[in-house]
């Protein structure tokens, strides 16, 4: 599988539970419900922590001997990286039902645009640079780890 594809099934799989996410926080009343909440987001940012380990460690190399001096769009996806991964700290690091449904409104708004971005600019320009037997040789590679 090119590693494009492989990214995109790793995103609908991803989207699909902040889906389900979503739907448990319009529903969640008690202290206990949230802290369950906060468990379920973890394991989802655990996922997308691996995603992103993936778009590191095999798309960004490749795609940025593409953009030559402007390496500013991979720091840019670097930084959402740290950005949307950084709710792991926050939320082991409370008990406060707020803060927690707080943090994970904003874990899913901001992934959701992430992805958005990949899927309509990122993978597009990888796609085009690389070509489709590099993205398969990248894929193999990936599923392999």
């Amino acid at each position: 599988m090119d590693l494009i594809k492989l990214l995109l099934v790793e995103h609908k799989v991803i989207l699909r539970q902040l889906h389900y996410l979503e739907k448990l926080i319009k529903v969640t009343r008690s202290r206990k419900d949230v802290c369950c909440l906060r468990e379920m987001t973890l394991l989802i940012a655990d996922a997308v922590q691996r995603h992103s380990k993936t778009e590191d460690k095999f798309l960004f190399p490749d795609i940025g001997r593409y953009l030559h001096k402007d390496k500013s769009f991979i720091a840019m996806m670097e930084f959402e990286h740290g950005e949307i991964l950084g709710i792991m700290p926050v939320l082991e690091g409370t008990e406060n039902p707020k803060v927690i449904v707080k943090e994970i409104e904003n874990f899913i708004k901001t992934l959701r645009t992430h992805f958005l971005k990949e899927e309509n600019n990122y993978f597009p320009f990888a796609r085009r640079q690389l070509g489709s037997n590099r993205l398969r040789i990248l894929g193999n590679k990936a599923m392999k780890v």
